[in-house]
């Protein structure tokens, strides 16, 4: 078992689009997390949104998700992985409508948009793994990848009231959209994510045998 870690590990660390974006999904899903179940209902609590609103919020998001779905049956960019990292931005928008303008039409319209993001960046990613992984050894780097990715949640849902509290809620939703741009910048700017793009297929031989007629 400890050899099959080594070489996931090694097929992990080996490909820095790989570790990169796994590293900014930790900090990207702490911001998202807290802005989600800590610090949005604080919000909805004391602003005319309300439960009934937050609530139709979080549906919106899965809405959208599900409208990205659909859309990337019929759309995917040559730079698939670039496009959904740049799209995963529009999810700072949750937090810095929470601190700015907490109506409930604005987060509904937000989320949905965002919620296609995320399905794109999801869609992507794991399209792009399955092609440029080999297959023997994909499971392994998913295992690094889910580890990585949700390694922050449970501390970020830790840490969002006592940083709401020692900071001020505003402040607290300023950081977490901060955490969450930053994230999609560095994705954005590493050379070896903005290259990648699908393998050339590679033409069948042409066979000498005669066609049968």
């Amino acid at each position: 078992m400890i050899r099959e870690l080594r070489v996931g590990w090694r097929e992990f660390t080996s490909r820095s689009w790989v570790w990169v974006i796994v590293v900014a999904f930790c900090f990207l899903n702490a911001g998202l997390t807290a802005s989600f179940t800590v610090l949005g209902p604080a919000v909805a609590d004391t602003t005319p949104i309300g439960r009934t609103g937050w609530g139709l919020a979080l549906a919106a998001s899965s809405l959208g998700a599900v409208a990205g779905g659909v859309l990337s049956l019929r759309w995917r960019p040559r730079r698939a992985i670039l496009v959904g990292c740049a799209l995963m931005g529009l999810t700072a928008t949750t937090p810095l409508l929470l601190a700015l303008a907490p109506h409930t039409w604005l987060l509904v319209v937000a989320n949905f948009v965002a919620g296609v993001g995320v399905e794109q960046a999801g869609v992507a990613w794991y399209s792009t793994l399955n092609e440029q992984i080999p297959e023997d050894r994909l499971a392994r780097v998913y295992a690094y990848d889910d580890l990585g990715s949700y390694l922050a949640l449970p501390l970020a849902q830790f840490a969002a009231g006592p940083a709401a509290l020692l900071l001020g809620l505003h402040a607290a939703l300023y950081a977490a959209a901060a955490l969450i741009l930053l994230a999609t910048l560095t994705m954005v700017a590493t050379p070896s994510i903005r290259a990648l793009a699908p393998k050339t297929a590679q033409p069948l031989p042409v066979s000498e045998d005669p066609v049968p007629g």
